[in-house]
């Protein structure tokens, strides 16, 4: 059985999924889940970025809040 470890966008404190891809592209990490601590971008814009990295032999998955809205908001459980 052949396993991935995937590196999480929050383990990085750049918050631009422009850059942060350019860091681990620089860093050679290929295998990336994508959380929520990445800025909104257009649905456009992230299907272009993700795209132009999976032809370079980049795996991605989303977890958690990816991608984020444009306007946040707050789920209160308590209330």
């Amino acid at each position: 059985m052949n396993k991935k470890l995937y590196i999480s966008s929050t383990c990085y404190k750049e918050k631009e999924l422009s850059k942060l891809l350019k860091v681990f592209d620089k860093n050679k990490i290929k295998n990336i889940e994508l959380s929520g601590n990445i800025k909104y971008l257009p649905k456009r814009k992230i299907y272009f970025l993700i795209n132009k990295y999976k032809k370079k032999k980049f795996n991605f998955i989303l977890h958690n809040y990816f991608p984020a809205p444009n306007n946040d908001f707050v789920l209160n459980f308590i209330s």
